[in-house]
C-alpha cells in the first residue's frame, strides 16, 4: 500500500493452526541437550537424515543426507507431525541451521538417535546403485553385439 508517498509492505501475521507448537524455541538450541546440539551443528547433513527418518518422513537415509536441507525437513516436519508455523519461518530459520535441527531434535525426544543408520538403509541405497549400474553395462553390451553404439 502506498501511504504519503512511501511504499509500505503489508504482511499479514496469521500463522497455520494445525495443532500444536514446538516445545521449545528455535534460538534455544541446548534445550535437545548439548550433545545433540553439537552433532546438529559439526553434522548437519546427518542429523537431516536421523531426523527425517525417526519422524517418518523418509526411508531413504543417503538420500535425505544429500539432497534435503533443514528449511524444508522443518517444513515436511511441521506438516507431518501438525505444529504450527508458516513456510516463510521455516525459509528464515534456514540461516540458523543448527538452531533449527536442534529443535526438532528437541521434538523427536526419545525417538531421535544419532546415526540411525541400519544395514537395510546401506544396503537399499547401495543395492539400488549396483542393480542401475549392472543394467547400464548390460544395456551398452548389448549395443556393441548389435554392431553399432547407439549415442
Amino acid at each position: 500500500r502506498v501511504h504519503g508517498g512511501i511504499f509500505q509492505l503489508s504482511v499479514a501475521r496469521t500463522k497455520n493452526k494445525m495443532g500444536r507448537d514446538f516445545g521449545a524455541p528455535w534460538y534455544n538450541c541446548c534445550s535437545a541437550g548439548v550433545l545433540n546440539c553439537c552433532y546438529a551443528y559439526a553434522c548437519p547433513c546427518l542429523a537431516v537424515a536421523d531426523i527425517s527418518k525417526a519422524a517418518g518422513l523418509q526411508d531413504d537415509y543417503f538420500f535425505d543426507a544429500v539432497c534435503i536441507n533443514g528449511s524444508v525437513l522443518r517444513n515436511m516436519y511441521r506438516k507431518k507431525k501438525e505444529v504450527n508455523g508458516h513456510c516463510t519461518g521455516d525459509c528464515c530459520l534456514g540461516l540458523f541451521p543448527c538452531c533449527l535441527l536442534a529443535q526438532m531434535i528437541q521434538d523427536l525426544g526419545a525417538d531421535f538417535k544419532i546415526l540411525n543408520l541400519s544395514k537395510e538403509d546401506v544396503k537399499r541405497s547401495f543395492t539400488g546403485m549396483v542393480d542401475s549400474a549392472s543394467a547400464e553395462a548390460a544395456k551398452t553390451k548389448s549395443s556393441l553385439k548389435g554392431g553399432a553404439l547407439s549415442l
